[in-house]
This record gives C-alpha cells, structure tokens and sequence, in this order.
C-alpha cells in the first residue's frame, strides 16, 4: 500500500510514513470540502464571543436556537457606511462576525490576576509552558534568565512556567484580556489554564491537548446574543439557556501514533499525494504535478459518490432581514 510506494517496510518505524501522511492531508485539506471534513457542533453560550475547538478550521454555516444567520468578515466592521464596531449587546439579526485568533478559550476578565496551570499526570511535573502577553501595567511581559545579566538572549519574551502538582501560579499578574500567545511541551496529559483573582472563584482559561505546542483557535462574534430572548424549549437545566450550532470545516490536526485517525480515509488519494511529495522532493515537478491532480480526482469523485444524485443542493442567499450598507435589501 502506502509504505510500498515510498520504499518504506510496512512496520516502519522511522516515523517518515507519519510526515508523509501528514503532509499529504495538510495540502489536500484546502483543496475542496472533502468526505468527512464537515461537523456540526453546538456551545452553549450567553456570551458575545465563541472560541472553536482545534479541530474545527472554519465556519461554513451557524444557526443560533433553531435560527440561520450570516457570516462576516473581519473587514465587515471596517466598512464605509457599514454598522460600525459591533458590541455583546448590539440588536440586530443574527450574524457570526469573525475575530481572529485566540490562544485560548476564554480571556483574562480582571486586570490583576494570575495564571494558574494544571498538570493532569505526574508524568508532565517538569514539563514547561511558556505565557505570553502584557502583564497588569500594560507592559509586555518580559523575564530575565540570569540573575547577574542582562545580555542579549537571557532575555525571555514571556514568563516559562514549569509544571508541578497539583498546580502552579505565576509570578506575573496579568492585564484584562493580556494572554496573546502560549508556547508548550508536548506532554503525556492534558494541560489546563485557570485565571486566578485576588478575590473570588478561579475561571478557565484553556484545555490544552498533549500534542498541542502553539495553541491557536478561531473566534467568532455573535452580537447581541446577550440581549436575545431564550432559545424556545429551554428548561432551568439547559445549558445557559442559548444554544449556537455550527457546521465547521475541520483542520488539519497531525497524526503521531497508530491509534490516531487520519483526517482523509481515502488510501487511493493518500497514495497518489504521498507520491507528489516525493517526486518534489527529487525536483521532478512536472510528474508530482500529475500525481496531486490524481490524488484531487479521486477525493472529488469520492465525494460524489458520497452524496448521490438525489440530493438537492440548497443556493445561499443573503438573509432578507439582513439590510446592504446601501439601505437596500438584496434580492438574491
């Protein structure tokens, strides 16, 4: 199969057959919609902003309750004529504006506090992560590695904290909103942030998995979810009482151990990629070319396959209570 065409044994252990994998759905990933690259997944959230988890890439549809809304660019706010900054508690119809990256699921919501980290196995004690970001005082956090010194390259970007049990806090307070980046080990457990007041209940930050070393997670506004009524059917256990559902592109997440699932099942096309890797490895273009092409055809006629001929494809049109900058309502 796979190892054959790359002169690889089958119960290789070199761990090339992984990268080639890897590398393979990494550049087929964007090329198309793919037979199993799509899942709904639903928050339950009061809050402005949603935070998607690593597996989820992109937002092609939402609905919040039972209601369907539009996506925005991050240039939507940018607008000339256009709504201006959007808030939480903006009225309006139900739009998914995007906001960039976050390192985290949640942000700081007190200037003042510190950053509690958690180890779930023992194995992880003396692992480290490093946190960046601005520190109470609006300054970027930076920490000195030598007590005597202050050349170039003692100067860390950040604080590096070393894992310890059941939990260890930074030295570091931190801004409102003031974790920008987080750099991690890889570990044998999950790790967990929690934002740690001077007073009051700690607060989750992020659930970081074992293979996860640069965190990074897309984030989407909802304005004025918080003055929406309650999804209807809620009960006093619904979660939050408001619901929103997603139908997200999955990305790309590497493959390591041989229980780990691969993205794309399709071995033909995995083959054929494999191939074009390897031929641009040997700087034979033209002939790896040929072979990523392959490789699209048959995810494509894969896909096809996948949905039949019965089905009816929906056309996207722009919400009709959703008014243009113009002050027209579109028609298509």
């Amino acid at each position: 199969m796979i190892p054959k065409v790359l002169n690889l044994c089958d119960n290789d252990s070199s761990g090339l057959l992984a990268k080639y994998l890897n590398e393979a759905v990494m550049r087929l990933l964007p090329k198309g919609k793919w037979r199993g690259t799509l899942a709904r997944y639903k928050f339950c959230t009061a809050e402005a902003c949603i935070t998607l988890p690593r597996q989820i890439e992109s937002v092609e549809a939402f609905a919040v309750c039972r209601d369907p809304g539009m996506i925005r660019s991050q240039w939507y706010e940018f607008m000339d004529y256009g709504p201006g900054q959007l808030k939480y508690d903006d009225c309006g119809p139900d739009m998914l504006v995007d906001r960039g990256l976050a390192c985290a699921f949640d942000d700081i919501v007190t200037t003042g506090s510190k950053i509690r980290v958690y180890c779930d196995l023992a194995a992880d004690v003396g692992k480290t992560i490093l946190l960046q970001g601005w520190n109470s005082d609006a300054n970027w956090v930076l920490t000195n590695t030598s007590a005597d010194s202050c050349t170039a390259g003692t100067i860390r970007n950040g604080e590096l904290v070393t894992l310890a049990m059941p939990y260890v806090e930074t030295t570091t307070t931190w801004l409102k909103g003031g974790l920008a980046a987080v750099q991690k080990d890889t570990t044998c457990g999950p790790v967990r942030l929690y934002e740690s007041p001077t007073s009051g209940a700690i607060r989750p930050l992020a659930i970081y998995e074992p293979d996860e070393t640069l965190p990074e997670y897309r984030r989407y506004m909802i304005p004025g979810i918080a003055t929406r009524a309650e999804c209807c059917g809620t009960t006093d256990t619904t979660c939050e009482k408001k619901w929103v559902t997603v139908l997200g592109k999955l990305a790309f997440v590497p493959v390591s151990k041989d229980t780990d699932f691969l993205l794309l099942g399709n071995i033909p096309a995995l083959k054929d990629m494999c191939m074009s890797i390897k031929k641009r490895e040997d700087n034979l273009i033209q002939e790896a070319v040929v072979y990523e092409a392959s490789a699209v055809r048959l995810l494509e006629e894969e896909l096809s396959n996948y949905y039949g001929d019965g089905t009816v494809d929906p056309i996207r049109t722009i919400n009709a209570n959703v008014v243009s900058p113009a002050g027209v309502t579109s028609l298509l």
